[in-house]
C-alpha cells in the first residue's frame, strides 16, 4: 500500500513539493491479474493552495503467456498517474470538509494521510 502522511505539505507555501520513491513493492491486484515482478516508481506531492496535486509514474510487467508458443512472457506497464486530492478534514479548524461538494474528487483521511 501507498501512503503519505501530507499534514507537513499542508502548512507549508503554496507550491512546495516533495518527491517520493516508489520502493520495489508488491501492491493487492484484481482477480486474474499477475505480476511478475515489483511495482516501481515515484510520487510528486505538490500543494495548491486549496488541494494536493498527486503525479505519479510507476512501473511493472504482468506475468503473460504467449498466445503462439504458450511459453511464459512479460507485458512491461509504463503507467503515469495525475489526481488531485482534497482534505477531508479542514487542518486550522477540525471541522470535516464536505465530500459532496466534488465527488469523484480523492480525498485524505482525516489524520491527513494520502492513500494511493
Amino acid at each position: 500500500m501507498l501512503s503519505y502522511n501530507v499534514a507537513d505539505l499542508l502548512r507549508s507555501a503554496p507550491g512546495t513539493s516533495e518527491r517520493f520513491d516508489v520502493a520495489p513493492t508488491v501492491l493487492p491486484k484484481a482477480d486474474g491479474i499477475e505480476l511478475s515482478g515489483p511495482v516501481q516508481g515515484e510520487i510528486r506531492l505538490t500543494y495548491s493552495g486549496r488541494s494536493i496535486l498527486v503525479q505519479g509514474h510507476f512501473d511493472a510487467a504482468l506475468a503473460e503467456r504467449c498466445s503462439r508458443c504458450l511459453r511464459p512472457a512479460q507485458a512491461r506497464l509504463s503507467i503515469d498517474l495525475e489526481e488531485e486530492a482534497l482534505p477531508a478534514i479542514d487542518l486550522d479548524r477540525g471541522t470535516s470538509m464536505d465530500p459532496s461538494a466534488e465527488p469523484g474528487l480523492l480525498r485524505f483521511s482525516d489524520h491527513h494521510e494520502l492513500d494511493l
